[in-house]
């Protein structure tokens, strides 16, 4: 019998909260019955969470971070790599700080790829448990090489580099099971994996309340679409645009956040320069205010586990447009608290902004009903009944 198990996420804690997929670790990581347990982290930032358990660690005592520090800079000064090369570096070598501390056997359940990690542990008899953030990387890569082909375009971004992608291949072939919160992620894992290695509970990661407290913002009287996100081709944005260059109308407006990189900044000019009643924005500091300003959400995601700015918009009383291409489409019920189109279609997408138009007096009551929702999860019990699945999964592969 294993009596060590080793909770994983490449990312840190800022100020006592989770980021990223770490907001699915951490619930895992509370209510762990395991005596001899720990937390690894990428970083923590600010205030120490000795609040909620004291075996939560940063990487290699805090090395990781140090080390990511110094290879930044050499980069900005000197190797000027794209910021997506070097995420995959930092990848790998969080991987292999963490291996280092692999001496016995243990459960290891990750929301990160560890190749060197897993192997280390596997060898010496212990169990591998991926918690997934996304679908198949190599799934996500095939959809993105038809786009360029479609669209006649080329661009680059994490999912089509090939060393990123066999790093994440061989991982996952040393993971004893993935654990997936969405039909979405399920049926594209189980395109090359044997599903008795997969399983599926429904989970979505909601809004931290510290982040999105209630303000009461006056919004314009044409409508406001608000769209955010990185990256944008995998998030549908191409559609997004093409679907607003049919709608004309001068009582709606598109607001765009987050960064564009050179590649899509290049395509817009080409192709989207003439839109009207679009304005871009850049990074936003304040989301909740972001969504709050805003009518109505657009998430058209092309192929997505379940994009936190779908409950987040959601809990901010705003109405979402969701392709079903999105894992978190399973939040939206059609006509009352949002809409589904179909992955990659621009007419669709068009359609329901027409429909927002024709029907203001509708955008309040849809938008209740969507904050109404996030609520109720956020009042259930999906945090245990996450743990149940995970730590049912682990005695199944004890025995």
């Amino acid at each position: 019998m294993i009596n060590r198990i080793i909770f994983v996420s490449f990312q840190g804690i800022r100020n006592g909260i989770p980021q990223g997929m770490n907001k699915m670790i951490m619930p895992l990581f509370e209510e762990c019955s395991y005596t001899n347990s720990t937390l690894i982290v990428g970083n923590i930032f600010g205030k120490r969470a000795s609040f909620i358990h004291n075996n939560i660690k940063p990487n290699g005592n805090g090395g990781f971070n140090f080390l990511i520090t110094i290879i930044s800079v050499f980069n900005r000064l000197f190797l000027k790599k794209k910021s997506y090369v070097l995420r995959f570096y930092s990848e790998v070598l969080f991987d292999l700080i963490f291996s280092l501390h692999i001496n016995q056997p243990s459960i290891i359940i990750s929301s990160a790829y560890l190749f060197y990690s897993q192997k280390r542990n596997k060898k010496k008899g212990g169990i591998n448990i991926l918690i997934s953030g996304n679908p198949d990387d190599r799934d996500i890569n095939a959809l993105l090489l038809k786009e360029q082909q479609i669209h006649q375009v080329m661009f680059e971004d994490a999912y089509m580099f090939e060393q990123r992608l066999n790093f994440i291949s061989k991982s996952i072939d040393h993971f004893d099971h993935i654990v997936t919160f969405s039909s979405v992620t399920f049926n594209s894992f189980s395109n090359r994996i044997p599903k008795i290695r997969l399983s599926k509970i429904n989970y979505h990661i909601t809004p931290n309340t510290r982040i999105f407290e209630f303000k009461s913002e006056e919004k314009k009287n044409k409508l406001v679409f608000c769209f955010i996100s990185n990256p944008f081709w995998l998030k549908g944005f191409y559609y997004l645009l093409e679907a607003w260059s049919t709608v004309n109308s001068g009582y709606a407006e598109l607001v765009i956040g987050g960064s564009i990189n050179v590649d899509l900044q290049e395509i817009i000019n080409a192709r989207f320069a003439d839109l009207k009643n679009v304005k871009y924005l850049g990074w936003v500091n304040d989301i909740n205010m972001f969504y709050r300003s805003a009518h109505i959400a657009i998430i058209p995601s092309l192929l997505d586990a379940g994009p936190t700015t779908v409950s987040e918009a959601m809990y901010c009383g705003v109405p979402v447009i969701v392709s079903d291409g999105c894992g978190s489409s399973e939040l939206v019920r059609n006509g009352e608290n949002g809409f589904i189109v179909p992955s990659g279609n621009s007419s669709a997408i068009a359609s329901k902004i027409r429909w927002f138009l024709s029907n203001p007096q509708r955008v309040k009551e849809m938008g209740d009903n969507a904050a109404k929702s996030i609520m109720k999860i956020m009042k259930s019990n999906q945090n245990q009944q996450l743990v149940n699945h995970v730590f049912g999964v682990v005695k199944e592969l004890q025995k």
